[in-house]
């Protein structure tokens, strides 16, 4: 049991250092229980002396020595001094941090073998942070005490062994002492390996090191005494060590090869970068936005995505969303990010309100990394911990309503009768037959009553909750009357964004090392052309290049499009053979209806080294295009569900018996054989499009008109601020957001929910076919204001900023967990890094077999090959821009053999 620790300072000079020391000292040690014992080794600074006497008392003790007898003689007399107590070794030029000595003994007592304790520094070779084995500054954004209290709170408390103390700060039993006696000052009185001697002879007798890993001391260090003496006596003093400890010396020389402690650092490092002065939010969703994650498309996702981008300067932004099994945090600053994976076990049919695990989890979050702020986007397949999480912390919390899952598990509100709820429906009196029906929930159980209950309760712990649509904001204040005061409307931000892949032109170098070959040009769905064959620069590596397509535009100018690579084995056996020209395949995709004209001139260039180089010859592809022959084009954009008005679309296009109109369904079909059983040729289902795309597929197919035709009233709609953003005519059905919106901008587009096919013809003809409304509709839209995304996150920065004043309570948090999830975010990387490797073989080994059934080649063949009068002919051939087929080729071949 400790008595007491006597703290050692052996003092030479360092009058700064030294004050500064014991100011530390005083603060953050209680010297009632300890004492400090100042050994002044005949320091030459005449300020020394009079300064360490004027302290003296009150728990200080000072020596003098009589004459100068270095750092291992000035340690031994203090620790003789010291009689029975604990030592503690301290350098002068330290600064000490609140609990450290008590932490220290902590650790020291923690197991009966731990002779001494080093605490993290950082400036202490192998208990140096944040790298190890150098002299590190205190880092950016934080003092000495708040890197101290950081380590300190994300700590494990492991109290690792190391092979050897270090002597800035070396704590030190008695009873090790008493053993092993003091430091060997007649072979190391100027320093330099004393400790490392001291810690072998321990270690001989059974004790080890331990390293205090959740206690920082600062440690100015000794950079300005690196002089050569210096060098040398290291050099010396450790060939004495190595002969007098060769076994634990070489331990020592692994140790810090392997460096096994690492891990402490890196889990530092994790709270290090996320530490700027920033205030931190967390954005909460049921999805990712993501790549790669499950369901990353969606409004809610596209939502949070923008907030994101809009506020990472400004703030830390932390998303938390489930991606299928686990809790994936992703930390946005700027343009880094950090994501954490943690595991989940919510597998189960119904909704679940609570859990121990994940409330520990969001605790954990929240007081890890001092969240300021919690936004809830949406919580299905979660629970509502989060709510309860923030509050205990004193966290404010904004909830955003995208749907109406806190009204019924019904989300979007459509009923057994495929209708939205009505006012009856919304009292609740016919929601228990709507609700087994429609979510599978047995009627045994007022099961929406309670599940009301259990969100008004949320609801009250909110300081604001958002409504992107005064239409949303009226649905809940229906049924929950109370939240009138602190529910807000604020639109959703949308900006113009081009999607388009191609390139921008260059003209390029001709040249005949360009070799190409066009094999095959077929019709790759009703909307576009694919051209497949194999192209190289000579000489380059395949690897090294781009292949691009370049297509004839409207305006006589080339666009170029990016083509994918593919591996040709085959062309590299009879050009190279080394793999040189293995990756020479390649395949593009042309979207027929943006080609200007019938006969389509295109050319495939090669980008190497930042310039593009091309053989100059022209083919040419004859477009098909013939759907845009004086029709009018109206677009469906997005996922089609019965929801969306997936029965509408199908009904309006078999209203057009006359096929007057062209009609384009952009997005995933929920039963898309019921649109392709129309078997009209006047309909296209284009398939999934990325976001940002949809500005351009407008232009592309020059749609005329677009139809939104929900029967659920949507709390916003992405797709109507996107047709707004490219000024084209939209017809949508009389509800919800999109119906609100419409309103304000020309009543004439908004038609009844239960219009009918026959009816919605009608107006779609009306409507394209009188140019003074369209007209008036367009200088409409130029006159709206639409809220571009920055808009909206000033928005919310105005709005967080009333709320981030409070006075958060963050406690301690289990640090393993916040580690573990950082460690399996790095793995799983790491293993899609690898998954996207196998299946990039796999492609190439699918194209290879492919290629091996559409020319197949035989060894001898391959072998005179590059010796024939083919390779010669086709090789002059090339030099004179002559057009040398495979059909050529071949009927030479035949010649030969």
């Amino acid at each position: 049991m400790n008595k007491g620790t006597d703290i050692i300072i052996p003092v030479y000079n360092a009058y700064e250092d030294l004050t500064k020391c014991i100011a530390s000292i005083w603060r953050y040690t209680d010297l009632s229980t300890h004492r400090v014992i100042i050994v002044n080794d005949c320091s030459p600074d005449e300020r020394i002396s009079p300064y360490i006497h004027s302290i003296e008392g009150d728990g200080i003790v000072v020596i003098e020595n009589e004459k100068n007898v270095g750092f291992s003689g000035s340690v031994n007399r203090g620790i003789r001094y010291s009689v029975d107590k604990d030592v503690l070794l301290l350098n002068s030029d330290t600064i000490v941090t609140p609990n450290w000595i008590e932490k220290i003994l902590e650790c020291a007592y923690s197991e009966g073998t731990i002779g001494t304790v080093t605490p993290l520094s950082n400036s202490a070779t192998l208990a140096s942070v944040p790298i190890a084995f150098q002299d590190n500054p205190i880092p950016e954004n934080v003092t000495i005490n708040e890197f101290a209290d950081l380590i300190e709170k994300c700590s494990f408390c492991d109290y690792p062994r190391i092979t050897v103390a270090v002597g800035f700060c070396m704590f030190i039993k008695r009873e090790v002492l008493d053993l092993v006696g003091v430091f060997d000052e007649e072979t190391f009185q100027r320093g330099y390996g004393e400790e490392n001697d001291f810690c072998n002879r321990m270690e001989l007798l059974g004790y080890k090191n331990a390293l205090c890993d959740n206690t920082f001391v600062f440690h100015k260090g000794t950079s300005s005494f690196n002089t050569e003496e210096k060098k040398e006596l290291v050099r010396q003093h450790e060939a004495i060590l190595r002969q007098r400890y060769f076994g634990q010396m070489q331990d020592n020389a692994v140790f810090c090869d392997k460096n096994p402690q690492q891990y402490i650092r890196d889990n530092i490092n994790i709270y290090l970068k996320l530490r700027n002065g920033k205030k931190n939010l967390l954005l909460v969703s049921h999805f990712d936005f993501r790549e790669n994650s499950e369901n990353n498309v969606g409004g809610i996702q596209y939502h949070i995505m923008d907030l994101t981008n809009a506020l990472k300067k400004e703030y830390n932004v932390y998303v938390m969303a489930k991606d299928r099994d686990e809790l994936v945090l992703s930390v946005y600053q700027n343009a880094e990010s950090t994501i954490f994976r943690f595991k989940m076990n919510l597998n189960r049919a119904c909704a679940v309100f609570s859990d121990d695990h994940l409330k520990e989890l969001f605790l954990c979050i929240i007081n890890a990394f001092h969240i300021n702020l919690v936004h809830v986007h949406h919580v299905q397949g979660l629970t509502l911990d989060i709510f309860y999480a923030a509050r205990e912390s004193h966290v404010p919390i904004v909830l955003t309503l995208h749907d109406y899952y806190y009204i019924c598990p019904n989300v979007k509100l459509v009923n057994h009768e495929k209708k939205f709820c009505t006012d009856k429906c919304l009292d609740g009196r016919s929601c228990r037959e709507c609700v087994q029906i429609q979510c599978g929930i047995a009627n045994t159980v007022d099961y929406l009553t309670y599940w009301r209950e259990q969100h008004r309760k949320i609801m009250e712990l909110c300081d604001y909750i958002i409504a992107p649509s005064e239409s949303t904001r009226q649905v809940y204040y229906e049924i929950y009357p109370e939240i009138q005061n602190r529910i807000l409307v604020i639109e959703h931000g949308r900006d113009w964004t081009k999607g388009n892949k191609e390139c921008m032109y260059e003209e390029p170098i001709q040249t005949c090392y360009v070799k190409v070959q066009i094999e095959n040009v077929f019709e790759e769905e009703s909307d576009r052309d694919a051209i497949a064959g194999w192209a190289f620069l000579e000489g380059v590596d395949s690897n090294d290049v781009q292949i691009y397509m370049d297509v004839l535009s409207e305006d006589n100018n080339f666009k170029r499009y990016p083509a994918k690579s593919l591996a040709r084995e085959d062309v590299d056996r009879v050009f190279r053979g080394d793999g040189y020209y293995r990756m020479t395949g390649f395949y593009v995709t042309l979207h027929r209806y943006e080609m200007p004209a019938e006969q389509i001139l295109g050319r495939v260039s090669i980008k190497y080294n930042g310039k593009f180089y091309t053989d100059g010859q022209k083919f040419e592809l004859v477009n098909k295009k013939d759907i845009m022959s004086g029709k009018t084009n109206i677009a469906f954009f997005g996922g089609m569900s019965f929801e969306k008005g997936l029965n509408k679309i199908n009904e309006v296009i078999q209203a057009d018996v006359k096929k007057e109109f062209n009609w384009f369904i952009f997005g995933g079909i929920e039963k898309r054989g019921d649109i392709l059983s129309l078997d009209q040729d006047n309909v296209y289902a284009a398939g999934k499009y990325g976001r940002d795309e949809i500005f351009d597929l407008i232009e592309r197919y020059k749609i005329d008109l677009i139809c939104i035709l929900p029967v659920w009233a949507e709390t916003f709609c992405y797709t109507l601020s996107e047709a707004y953003l490219c000024i084209a005519p939209v017809i949508v059905t009389d509800i919800g957001a999109v119906g609100e919106r419409m309103k304000k901008v020309q009543e004439e587009f908004v038609v009844p929910v239960d219009i009918s096919g026959e009816e919605l013809i009608k107006k779609i003809r009306k409507i394209t076919e009188d140019h003074v409304l369209l007209q008036k509709y367009k200088q409409r839209l130029w006159e709206v204001n639409h809220k571009s995304v920055q808009e909206m996150g000033k928005e919310y920065d105005e709005l967080y900023k009333t709320l981030l004043n409070r006075n958060m309570k963050w406690g301690n948090f289990p640090a393993k967990i916040i580690f573990d999830g950082y460690m399996n975010a790095q793995q799983v990387w790491i293993n899609t890094k690898k998954s996207k490797e196998i299946d990039r073989r796999i492609e190439e080994e699918k194209e290879k077999a492919r290629m091996s059934e559409v020319i197949e080649y035989k060894d001898k063949e391959i072998a005179y090959l590059k010796q024939s009068v083919w390779y010669r002919i086709s090789c002059h051939a090339q030099k004179l821009k002559i057009p040398f087929r495979f059909k050529i080729r071949n009927a030479i071949m035949k010649l030969l053999s």
